[in-house]
Parts: C-alpha cells; structure tokens; sequence
C-alpha cells in the first residue's frame, strides 16, 4: 500500500472508537432527554415532539449532503496539506446556503398554519421555531463537514453531538420552569443547534489559523453535492418520516408508536460514527482500491456487531428500553411487540447508511433513482396501506430490507482497483 494512501486510511478503528465514544455521550443526552420528555409530557404532547423532532431529521437529512460534500473535498485539502483550502471551502459553502436558509426559514414560518394542521396541532408556535432555526439546521453540516474531512473528530464531536448535551441541559431547565410542552423542548433543540454552530466556526477558524495563504474553493462541489442531497434525501425519507405518517394516519396511537420508534432509532444510530470516521478514509475519484475495500469491511463488521447486540436485547428484553427510557415498568404484549416490530424493520437501514457513505466518498451516485424509488414506494405504500400501525412498519421493513441488499450488491458487483490508482485525488479535482 502506498505510504501517503495509508496515512489517511489508518486509525479507523481508533477514530472509530473516538467517535463511538463522543456519540456514545450523545447518545446518553439523547436517551436523557427522551427519559425526562417522556416522563413529563403528555402522551399527546411527547407525539407532537417526535413528530417535530422527525420533521426536523427529515429536513437535516439531505442537508448532510453537504456534511459529504464538505467531507469529501475538504478531505482531498487535507490529504494535499492545504488548510487553506478547507477554510475556503467553509467560507464560501456558509455564504451560499445562508442566502439560501433563510428564505427557506421564512417559508415554512408563512406554511406553519398548513403544518400545524397536517399534525393536528392545537396551535403553530412550535412550528415557527423549527422555522426559525432552520439556518443554523443548514449551516451545521457545511462546518461539520470540513471538520470531518480533515479528520478533527475531536471538534466535530464537540460541535455536532455536543448540540444532543446542551439540548438536555436546556429542555430540563425550560420544562421545569415554564411548562412540559412540546413547544419549550423543539425551542432547546434549536438554541443547541445554534450553540453548535458557534463551536463548529470557531474550530475551522482554530485548526485552519496558522496557514495564512489565500486560496480558492475547489470546483465540482456543486454537483457532488446536489447527488449526494438526492442520495440522502431518499434515505432521509425512509429513516425518519414514519412518526409524522403515524401521527397523520393514527394520531391516537401516535404517542405509544413514538415509544418504539425512539427505541428503534436509538439502536440504528449506534453505528454511524463508524461511518463517519470511514469516510476520509475511502475517498476517492470513482474508484475502489482493495485497501479501501478492507477498511470498508472491517467498518461494516463493527456496525454489524454494533446492531445485532442491540436488536437481541431489544428483541429478548422489549421492556428493558421501555423502563429505561420511559419509566415503563409492565408494559402491555401489544407495546412489547410493536417495539420488536419496529425494531426490525428499522435495523438494515444502518448498514444501508454505512454503505451509502462508502459510496458517496468513492464519488458514485448510480443508486440515486433507485433509493429515490424505495422512498417512493414507501409513502406511496403506507398511504395505500396504512389500516393499522402494523402496516405502516411492514411497509418501511420491506422497503429498508430492499435499501440495504441494494447497496451490498453494489459494493459486490465492483472488483477493486490498486490502491494507487483509485485512491490518488488531487484537492482540486
């Protein structure tokens, strides 16, 4: 393997570790905050914050095109050791998608009376303040991004999972000083957004300081990344739009389905940092080198590892993150087996994202129609077919199966390259 290929693709298991271990922080804030929301809120009101809460994810989700994009081009600077590229690349990106965000902020403030209305809300108010930190939900991923791609995992923890700390912080105080409503929690997840976007400028600023020298943003950012938002968008539908089409099709059952949807995300999120950390590590210009394959597959057994020890105990135990999380101590049969159910269906849309990361970093786009199709064919499925919660998640277990046995028959379809040859990329290209 070349010296300066090996230099980049180490230290996955360390990075991976680190991020683990950061996300693993988050992840304690995380399941916190769902433990205090769930707890102090109403069945009706912690519905309403999951369905925000999914509104949200389904809005970030494409955006962390620009988390890739970012990535990946910022992670060609940093393999050339031009820091000063990274910097252009952050300055430039911020510019134009805050002349993007707040248009986009003000129109989804002027449709918040349509949106109220399609989740059943007595008022608008919490979706005027999803409204109103959009910008910082669009600006995060292009900082994140850079930081990523020049493998400072240590600030990218501190700016993006840092957000779930402060987000625990700031919805304990509000709901135990002004009321437990869906409102006051949406209101700390968009002041901790916020927060962690001051940390991310601050760290690009910090890291890209000492290299003075003036330089322009790469060409080809554009298109990589409009690729990578369809890519993700897709995948954005399929992760995260189930508690809005529960709460629109069966708003009464909205609150326990909330439950188990929290559950399921929990334990499919737990391997993402792995995917984060592989991808510097793999980027190339369309190619793939048999090192990158190896790295690819040692990240891919983590995460299978990662997701089969929490899908068996969720799937032995069910009432064990029903108790932890929601204080439920003798859960129905019918709660049990909803949080099995979502369990499955969700599980192989973790090992679809590590491996539409590997192909986003490898600098290929052939499975945007067909994850677009499967998202498709998710709406599509559940508003022909949706009679009972089980429906639903029998639709999103069929269309997630289909998502993941796409990507692994991508990943074996191709023979690799010489590490030389596919991994070599210039900043510019």
């Amino acid at each position: 393997m070349d010296d300066s290929v090996s230099k980049y693709e180490g230290k996955l298991v360390a990075h991976g570790l680190l991020l683990v271990a950061l996300t693993g922080i988050a992840n304690v804030a995380n399941v916190v905050f769902h433990m205090i929301m769930g707890r102090k809120l109403t069945g009706d009101e912690y519905s309403i914050l999951a369905a925000l809460l999914n509104l949200m994810l389904v809005l970030s989700t494409p955006m962390d095109a620009l988390r890739s994009a970012m990535a990946h081009f910022s992670a060609r600077a940093h393999r050339a050791e031009s820091p000063s590229v990274a910097r252009a690349i952050a300055r430039r990106w911020s510019f134009r998608i805050g002349a993007l965000a707040v248009p986009a902020g003000v129109a989804m403030w002027a449709a918040r009376a349509e949106l109220a209305r399609f989740f059943h809300l007595a008022d608008s108010a919490a979706i005027a303040v999803v409204a109103a930190t959009l910008p910082a939900f669009m600006l995060l991923p292009v900082l994140a991004g850079v930081l990523q791609g020049m493998q400072a995992f240590w600030w990218f923890g501190a700016a993006v999972h840092g957000v779930n700390v402060a987000r625990l912080a700031l919805g304990w105080a509000f709901v135990m000083l002004f009321a437990a409503t869906a409102f006051y929690a949406v209101l700390a997840q968009g002041i901790a957004m916020a927060a962690g976007v001051l940390v991310a400028v601050a760290a690009v600023w910090w890291i890209t300081r000492a290299d003075r020298s003036r330089a322009e943003a790469p060409s080809g950012i554009g298109p990589y990344f409009l690729k990578s938002m369809l890519l993700l968008a897709g995948y954005g539908v399929l992760m995260n739009s189930d508690v809005m089409l529960v709460r629109h099709f069966h708003p009464a059952a909205a609150g326990e389905y909330a439950w188990a949807a929290t559950i399921g995300r929990s334990i499919v999120f737990l391997p993402m940092p792995i995917a984060m950390a592989m991808f510097p590590k793999v980027i190339s210009a369309g190619a793939i080198s048999r090192s990158s394959r190896l790295t690819l597959l040692k990240a891919l057994g983590m995460v299978l590892g990662m997701i089969g020890l929490g899908v068996s105990v969720s799937l032995i135990w069910p009432w064990l993150p029903l108790w932890i999380l929601y204080g439920i101590r003798d859960p129905s049969p019918e709660l049990e087996q909803l949080v099995r159910a979502v369990m499955l269906a969700m599980c192989p849309l973790g090992v679809a994202y590590l491996l539409l990361n590997f192909e986003m970093a490898q600098h290929r786009f052939r499975t945007v129609p067909w994850l677009l199709t499967l998202a498709g064919a998710y709406v599509g499925g559940v508003w022909v077919w949706h009679e009972t919660v089980m429906s639903v998640i029998l639709v999103l277990g069929l269309v997630s199966l289909a998502s993941a046995m796409l990507y692994l028959f991508e990943l074996f379809r191709r023979k690799p390259e010489s590490a030389s040859g596919a991994a070599h990329v210039s900043p510019n290209a």
